[in-house]
C-alpha cells in the first residue's frame, strides 16, 4: 500500500481543516464538549493505513457526506483527532449480565474520565458496543432502569444519560422490522431512546470475528421500523444515523440503475429514501473501513466533485487520487 504524499500547500490546507475540528462543538459547562444529539461522523476500527485519510477525508468531504466534525471512537492506536472528538466505550456484552445500578456507575465513571494515558478523551461521551440480543428481555430492562439512573445533570452539559451513544446491531433492527419478537425488544428500545444518538449498524455477523453487508430490502425496511420504535418510545429523529461497515460495492438486491458501475453502492443505499438521506445528512459512522471501502468512498467524492466548494474539493480529490490512481472521475451514480 502506498504512503500518502500531499503537496505542500494541500497539507496546510488539511492542517488547517484539523485545527478547525480542534476548536469546533461545544456544550454545556465545559467548552470541549459536543453539543448532545448534534451532527457528527464517527470512525471506528478503520484500518492503520487508512486512519489520517479518513479523518481528514470525513469532515470535508462532498457527495454523501456532509462536512460536520468527526468522532473517533476508542480504542484505538492512532489519531489526528483531538482529546474532545474522542468518545470512550464500554462492552454491551459485558454490561448486560450487571444489575442496574453497576451499569450506570460504569457509564457514569466512562463519561467523567479521560479513556486513557496513551489516547485521553475529552468528548465526555461513551458508546455502549453494542446493543444486541444480550439485551432482549431482563438485559434491556436493567439497561433501561440504569438510562433512568443516568436522567440527571451532568458537568458536561445535558443529562448523564444523553451523553450515551447507542450502536444498534442488526438483529435488533432486524425483529423490530418482523412480527415474530418486537416485545421483548420493548426495554431496550425505550433505553436507546433514552441516549444522547442512535448508530444503526448496517451490516450483520457472516461468520465469527466476521462481519458483512446487509440486503437493499434491509436498507428500505430497516431503518424505517427502528427510527419508528424508537420515536414512538420518546426518541427523536434527529438523533438517528448510520453505521457503515465493509462492503463489496455491490449491494444484494439493489437495481442495477440505481449504480451502473457497482461501486460505492452502500452510500447509494443509505440515499435511497427520505428517511435514509435525512439520517446520513446527520452524520455516518464508518466501522472496518479498509482500501477498498475508502476507495468507494472517496470514488463517491470525486464523481460528485461539483457538489462542494473548489478549496475543499481540491482537497478531497487529492487525496483520493493518491489512494485510487484508477479511478475515474467522471463516471456518476444515480441517485435514488
Amino acid at each position: 500500500m502506498r504512503g500518502l504524499r500531499i503537496p505542500l500547500g494541500i497539507a496546510a490546507v488539511v492542517g488547517a481543516l484539523a485545527l478547525t475540528l480542534a476548536s469546533s462543538g461545544c456544550g454545556g459547562s465545559d467548552p470541549s464538549a459536543p453539543v448532545s444529539g448534534a451532527p457528527r461522523h464517527i470512525i471506528y476500527l478503520s484500518e492503520f493505513r487508512i486512519r489520517t485519510v479518513l479523518e481528514r477525508l470525513l469532515p470535508n468531504g462532498p457527495g454523501p457526506l456532509e462536512r460536520i466534525d468527526t468522532f473517533r471512537q476508542l480504542p484505538a492506536a492512532e489519531t489526528i483527532l483531538p482529546p474532545q472528538n474522542r468518545i470512550a466505550r464500554v462492552d454491551g456484552k459485558v454490561i448486560a449480565t450487571l444489575p442496574p445500578d453497576q451499569i450506570a456507575m460504569r457509564l457514569r465513571r466512562a463519561i467523567d474520565g479521560t479513556c486513557n494515558p496513551a489516547l485521553p478523551c475529552a468528548s465526555h461521551l461513551v458508546a455502549i458496543d453494542d446493543i444486541n440480543t444480550e439485551f432482549m428481555g431482563a438485559g434491556g430492562a436493567r439497561l433501561k432502569a440504569a438510562m433512568d439512573q443516568l436522567n440527571d445533570e451532568s458537568p458536561w452539559g445535558s443529562s448523564y444519560a444523553k451523553r450515551v451513544v447507542m450502536y444498534v446491531a442488526y438483529p435488533m433492527m432486524a425483529s423490530l422490522a418482523s412480527s415474530a419478537t418486537p416485545g421483548r425488544w420493548e426495554n431496550a428500545v425505550a433505553a436507546v431512546a433514552a441516549g444522547e444518538s442512535y448508530w444503526l449498524e448496517m451490516y450483520q455477523s457472516v461468520g465469527k470475528g466476521q462481519i458483512g453487508g446487509v440486503s437493499y430490502g434491509a436498507w428500505q425496511n430497516l431503518p424505517r421500523a427502528t427510527m419508528r420504535a424508537l420515536v414512538a418510545a420518546g426518541g427523536e429523529l434527529s438523533r438517528g444515523h448510520f453505521m457503515m461497515g465493509p462492503s463489496k460495492g455491490s449491494v444484494e438486491g439493489m437495481p442495477a440503475r440505481l449504480c451502473p458501475s457497482s461501486v460505492g453502492c452502500v452510500w447509494v443505499a443509505s440515499q435511497s429514501t427520505p428517511l435514509n438521506r435525512q439520517l446520513a445528512h446527520q452524520g455516518t459512522g464508518v466501522y472496518r473501513f479498509g482500501p477498498r471501502q475508502l476507495g468507494a468512498l472517496c470514488f463517491q467524492n470525486i464523481a460528485m466533485h461539483g457538489t462542494d466548494e473548489g478549496l475543499y474539493s481540491d482537497v478531497i480529490t487529492h487525496l483520493c487520487r493518491e489512494w485510487t490512481p484508477t479511478r475515474s472521475a467522471g463516471s456518476t451514480h444515480a441517485q435514488g
